[in-house]
């Protein structure tokens, strides 16, 4: 079972665009997965990224990992603070899916996941953290 900690938007994503997602990477030097879903999610896109790729158990176990803090915020009521956060990466609504590295880059992911798109960013970011290169040949 993954850790997702409830999105606070009014705390996390109010503070200058995500900084606080940005700051708990880097300060923690830890992977942050934001993102965004909501029943108004197009063609159920949220829906579906959720049940077949972050329900993944090979996904589910990454992000288990004690190095990744996984946070979600749920679109379904009007709320300005994930307007704001959602239209600072350029979207009007969900699925928003943002990877923040351990130096707090973000990566905007695909809006629509597969497991093996979550896991080799993941991976890669894991490797980069020690220094490695698993990018593909």
């Amino acid at each position: 079972m993954i850790r997702i900690v409830p999105l606070v938007l009014s705390v996390v994503l109010s503070l200058a665009q995500c900084a606080a997602a940005q700051s708990i990477s880097s300060a923690r030097g830890m992977t942050v997965l934001v993102y965004f879903t909501g029943i108004g999610c197009p063609h159920c896109a949220c829906l579906v990224n959720e049940r077949v790729t972050l329900d993944n158990p090979d996904v589910e176990h990454l992000l288990a990992q004690d190095r990744v803090v996984t946070l979600r915020g749920d679109s379904t009521n009007p709320d300005p603070a994930i307007t704001a956060a959602l239209h600072r990466f350029g979207r009007d609504g969900a699925p928003l899916y943002v990877l923040y590295t351990a130096d707090g880059r973000a990566e905007v992911q695909p809006q629509v996941l597969t497991p093996g798109i979550v896991l080799a960013a993941l991976v890669g970011l894991e490797a980069g953290r020690h220094g490695e290169n698993h990018s593909p040949a």
